[in-house]
């Protein structure tokens, strides 16, 4: 009798472990989707920073070349060329921007899936995110001339508009696999933009840029030995002014194109750890999951670090 009793309580223990397990999303998954979240939204910006800091370097030099212009029928047209052209790019910045923007809206959808702290915490204008997923989701297909379904959006969102009338865990375990799945049309699709066609638009401009730099300052050095010649050459002019100027331009180029190598890689991170994301969830954990989210939010970081950098010069 005691034996029996002994395999009963055995028996109902695994069964009750058994149905807890399926009924619930485990822990681990759900931290992995965070950690994914949180370090895929903030690198999802990094493209768009970048193509706004070729832009402003880009718009640096053409302005310091027109300073070596002085007739009003020059300068002029140079200056108003400038504009145009400046209008133009962060034009395209802005697609780039937009782009990005698609990321972190399904991110932070993500995140209010499987962190209720997340959901709470976010303001009444905020708390829309359904909505504003599918404006970013629209906005991309036009700039691009994208076709991603509408219907991600619209399920996304409809999962999104339950969270805070049904209880969060009940959403976690019945759509958060078919979530992960179909966030990898708009992960996979920005994604492969980033690395193919914006990756092809920034080598030509960072090699026309190197080309740029040393045209424009070479002629720039020009003019003030012209100048200088038909007085004193002063030495100073050229320790506090003139060389300071050519070493944060050179200094600032260096960091763009290592910048654009780690922005392009990146976004392929992004792409290859949701891929893995996706066939984690709500089963084994992979065990390259781990050290690729690691990867990805020591990549995140050192991506805040170095536009940090970038803005101080």
């Amino acid at each position: 009798m005691k034996y029996l009793k002994t395999a009963v309580m055995r028996y109902l223990i695994f069964f009750l472990s058994f149905f807890y397990s399926c009924s619930t999303l485990q822990n681990p998954h759900k931290q992995n989707v965070k950690a994914f979240a949180v370090a895929a939204k903030g690198l999802s910006l990094a493209p768009g920073e970048l193509y706004q800091n070729v832009s402003d370097y880009r718009h640096e030099l053409r302005t310091i070349e027109s300073a070596t212009l002085f007739t009003t029928d020059k300068v002029i047209p140079r200056l108003n060329a400038i504009l145009e052209t400046k209008r133009a790019f962060e034009k395209n910045a802005a697609q780039v921007k937009g782009a990005g923007l698609l990321i972190v809206s399904y991110t932070e959808c993500l995140l209010a899936l499987v962190d209720d702290g997340y959901y709470k915490n976010l303001n009444a204008g905020s708390k829309d995110l359904s909505l504003q997923l599918t404006a970013a989701l629209s906005t991309y297909n036009k700039s691009f001339n994208k076709q991603l379904p509408v219907s991600v959006g619209g399920f996304l969102g409809l999962v999104v508009n339950q969270i805070g009338s049904v209880k969060l865990k009940q959403l976690q375990k019945k759509y958060l696999k078919e979530f992960v799945t179909n966030g990898s049309f708009i992960i996979n699709d920005v994604c492969d933009y980033f690395t193919n066609e914006m990756a092809l638009s920034l080598q030509n401009e960072m090699s026309s840029l190197d080309k740029q730099f040393e045209n424009v300052m070479s002629n720039f050095y020009d003019n003030i030995e012209q100048y200088q010649r038909k007085h004193d050459v002063n030495p100073f002019d050229y320790l506090k002014n003139y060389n300071p100027l050519y070493l944060r331009l050179k200094e600032k180029l260096t960091d763009l194109h290592l910048m654009q190598t780690n922005t392009i890689a990146a976004m392929q991170q992004v792409k290859t750890t949701h891929e893995l994301l996706k066939t984690s969830v709500d089963s084994n954990l992979s065990k390259e999951l781990g050290p690729k989210l690691n990867e990805l939010y020591a990549a995140m970081q050192d991506m805040k670090m170095a536009y940090l950098k970038l803005k101080e010069k």
